[in-house]
């Protein structure tokens, strides 16, 4: 981000036009015409350097802030003016062995500074329709992106104009279907996306796990996730019994050292299309039609995503998508589970 950012403002530095020289004036007239144009390449400068930076937060936060241009110009404009220049003052005064009482205005000038760059920081971030919120596209998207971005910065002339199309592949690059629910690392928690927003079966556990996948396929988080859970699961600390209405239905039993009773269990098949079962229990016949995932499936496969298809639902781990690295010892494509009985599946129907 910082090198696009920087390549950016070196190239919009070349193509800044040059004015002749100025002929003498009044200090009236000269002073808002200078004050004028620092405002225009502050703004420039902000604009330009977040367009810059823009294919990164969007494709690794999946963020876009609606007033950054603004919040940026003006929390830089007290920053240069106001904040900067009280704090030189004051380190050259600490320097020369100042009195801390004579450089006690001075450090009240740059606390209302750092004061005030805060409250706008806060204005613009709590203002409606702030923040616009987008699934990360495919890493190629990116890739080309960021070569578009290059090629506008180093190509001269006309041409490089051409490659502003490619540096907003990240914006405009189609988004593949969403997963339709997301199941945690150890199978200790799980979340569905339900019209847009996230239903998280356990929202103390794991949270940060779960925001981190929520906001990387574009979903809204609700006000208020207990709530949201208890419209659409029975849970209590060993298990979730789907109440019906959401897809897939996910059923949990989350504890390893109490074994559900075979009524819990059977009731859990019966309105399951997918089971997360920790415990060390054989899954009954009720469980055929029953995509069934135990402690086994998450030690090799990790964390995985729910994607819908027109058979059943198929599970994409996150060990599989990570490939072989040197840290994994070995495992990449042949830690996909496969077995569905067994709880190790990759599809089920």
């Amino acid at each position: 981000m910082s090198f696009c950012a920087t390549a950016s403002l070196v190239a919009m530095a070349e193509l800044w036009p040059r004015h002749g020289r100025a002929t003498q004036a009044p200090w009236f007239i000269a002073g808002p015409q200078r004050a004028w144009d620092w405002a225009v390449a502050m703004a420039a400068v902000s604009l330009i350097a977040g367009l810059a930076t823009a294919p990164f937060a969007l494709q690794h936060f999946n963020r876009m802030a609606t007033y950054g241009l603004f919040a940026n110009f003006a929390a830089d404009l007290v920053a240069s003016l106001v904040l900067m220049p009280a704090l030189v003052v004051s380190a050259v005064g600490e320097a020369l062995g100042v009195p801390e009482l004579w450089l006690s205005p001075v450090l009240a000038v740059a606390h209302w500074a750092a004061n005030a760059i805060l409250a706008i920081a806060h204005l613009f971030a709590t203002a409606p329709g702030a923040v616009k919120t987008l699934p990360s596209a495919p890493e190629a998207a990116l890739l080309t992106a960021f070569l578009g971005i290059v090629f506008a910065c180093l190509w001269r002339g006309g041409l490089r104009w051409l490659a502003v199309p490619l540096a907003c592949a990240v914006l405009v690059w189609p988004r593949p279907p969403a997963p339709v629910g997301w199941i945690a690392a150890d199978g200790n928690n799980a979340a569905l996306a339900v019209d847009g927003r996230v239903v998280v079966l356990k929202p103390k556990v794991r949270a940060f796990a779960s925001q981190a996948w929520a906001t990387r396929r574009g979903f809204t988080t609700p006000f208020d996730p207990e709530a949201e859970a208890r419209l659409a699961y029975d849970c209590d600390r060993s298990g979730c019994l789907p109440l019906g209405g959401a897809q897939p239905a996910i059923g949990a039993w989350w504890s390893k050292k109490v074994l559900p009773s075979r009524e819990r269990l059977d009731a859990l098949c019966r309105v399951s299309d997918l089971l997360i079962l920790r415990a060390d229990v054989t899954p009954p016949p009720s469980c055929a039609g029953t995509l069934v995932l135990t402690s086994a499936a998450f030690t090799r496969g990790g964390a995985a995503e729910i994607y819908a298809q027109h058979d059943g639902w198929r599970l994409e781990w996150a060990n599989t998508s990570r490939g072989r690295r040197p840290w994994t010892g070995g495992e990449g494509e042949d830690a996909q589970p496969r077995d569905a009985a067994s709880g190790v599946s990759d599809s089920g129907g």
